[in-house]
C-alpha cells in the first residue's frame, strides 16, 4: 500500500535530514508542477501541507491536458494548429476536434486518455489527467522518496557522516582500519563534541 502525500512528505524530509541535505533541495515546486501539470501555486500549497479540492474530474482533465499542450509549445516553439494535426494523427480525430481538446475545450474518453499519455510521454495513463491533485503530486514524489532512501540505506557510514558535517576521513589513517572501525571511531568522535543529553544520557 502507497503513503498517501503526508506520509511521503515525511519520509523525505525525514530522509533529507539524515543525509545531511535541504528537504526544499528535494521539493522543487516549478519542477513538479511541470511534471503533474498541476498549477505552481497548488503544488507549493501541497507542499506545505495544505489542501487542494480535486474539483470536478472533468475541470481535471482538460485543464492538465491544456497544460502538456502549452508546455509542448512553449519547448518546441510550434503553433496550436501544427500541434493538432499531429495530436489528430495520433488519435485519428480530425485536426479540429483535436484543437479544442489541446484548448480544454473537450472532454475526451478514456481510450483517448491513454492515447494522449502516450503522446505526451507521461505516466499513469488515464489516471495522470484523472487523479485528485494530492494523488498526482505523491505520484510524482514516491520516486524521489524511493531514490533518496536507497541513497540513506547504500552506505550507513557515509549518511552519518553527512548527517553530522564530516565531509571525510583522512585516509593515511582510515587506510589500515575495516569499515566497521571506521564507524565506530566516527561515533566515537562525534559522541565526544556532543553536549551531554539534558536528561542525563548522553550515551546514545
Amino acid at each position: 500500500m502507497e503513503p498517501d502525500l503526508s506520509d511521503t512528505l515525511r519520509r523525505i524530509e525525514r530522509c533529507a535530514e539524515e543525509q545531511g541535505l535541504d528537504p526544499a533541495d528535494l521539493l522543487d515546486a516549478a519542477a513538479l508542477a511541470q511534471q503533474t501539470a498541476l498549477p505552481e501555486e497548488m503544488v507549493r500549497n501541497l507542499l506545505e501541507g495544505g489542501d487542494a479540492a480535486p474539483g470536478p474530474v472533468e475541470e481535471r482533465v482538460t485543464s492538465r491536458i491544456k497544460v502538456l499542450a502549452d508546455a509542448r509549445l512553449r519547448l518546441t516553439g510550434g503553433k496550436l494548429p501544427d500541434l493538432a494535426i499531429e495530436v489528430g494523427k495520433h488519435l485519428g480525430c480530425s485536426p479540429k476536434w483535436a484543437r479544442m481538446l489541446l484548448d480544454g475545450k473537450k472532454m475526451p474518453n478514456v481510450t483517448l486518455l491513454y492515447q494522449l499519455a502516450d503522446f505526451f510521454e507521461v505516466e499513469g495513463g488515464e489516471r495522470f489527467f484523472t487523479a485528485p491533485p494530492a494523488a498526482a503530486l505523491n505520484r510524482a514524489l514516491l520516486p524521489v522518496l524511493k531514490k533518496h532512501q536507497a541513497n540513506d540505506q547504500t552506505d550507513p557510514l557515509d549518511a552519518l557522516m553527512r548527517k553530522f558535517g564530516v565531509e571525510a576521513i583522512d585516509a593515511r589513517h582510515s587506510g589500515t582500519m575495516t569499515r566497521s572501525q571506521l564507524e565506530t571511531l566516527l561515533k566515537d568522535v562525534i559522541k565526544s563534541v556532543m553536549r551531554p543529553d539534558p536528561e542525563g544520557d548522553d550515551t546514545r
